[in-house]
Order: structure tokens, then sequence, then C-alpha cells
């Protein structure tokens, strides 16, 4: 209960992020009820700053619906475009 009104309060003084998002470098393989996917994400904010980060995610297939396990985030230093 204490997380979710924490959370309730965050969405209250939170300002809009207006960052343009998009993905490349795309890995999935998937072996039967398991998967694994591996991204890059580039986030540029309104000042122009790049945020990049290579993203792991290892799913498990139950009851015909991909749940996620695990989720591993590498974060570059931000850059000027």
């Amino acid at each position: 209960k204490e997380i979710n009104k924490g959370m309730q309060d965050w969405f209250k003084t939170a300002k809009k992020d207006n960052s343009k998002i998009s993905g490349d470098n795309y890995t999935i393989v998937i072996r039967g009820n398991m998967a694994f996917a591996a991204y890059s994400t580039n986030a540029e904010d309104a000042d122009g700053l790049i945020k990049r980060s290579r993203e792991n995610r290892t799913l498990l297939k139950i009851n015909d619906q991909w749940k996620i396990l695990s989720v591993e985030a590498y974060l570059e230093y931000p850059r000027k475009k």
C-alpha cells in the first residue's frame, strides 16, 4: 500500500517527458517456452541530449502468455547530438 501511495504522489507531480524514443539492434531468440530479447534504445530530450541504453529481457511462456522473468539495462553516459 505504501508503494502504491508513493507512485500516486509521484504521478501527480511528474513532468511530461517529450523525449523522442527509438530502438535498434534487436536480437530475439525463442526456444520452446523461453525467450531472450536484447535491443538498444535511444532517447533524445528537448535539449538534444541523447541517452542510449542496451536492454536484455528473459521471458517465460505460461498458459500461452509471455511473462518477463528478468530485465537488465546498461546505460551509456548521455551525450549531445
